[in-house]
């Protein structure tokens, strides 16, 4: 589960604080959409 969190937080741009907060809870649900996609894609490989 941390890999993916790397994973997916990896292309980071230098932004003041408050922006990068606004940015995480804007797009957190699509964070999680990520985590499922590399997650099916990680256990598709391994399979």
């Amino acid at each position: 589960m941390a890999d993916t969190c790397s994973k997916i937080r990896l292309p980071r741009r230098r932004q003041p604080d408050f922006q990068n907060r606004f940015h995480l809870g804007n797009g957190l649900h699509e964070m999680r959409a990520g985590q499922f996609l590399v997650l099916e894609q990680f256990t598709n490989e391994m399979s």
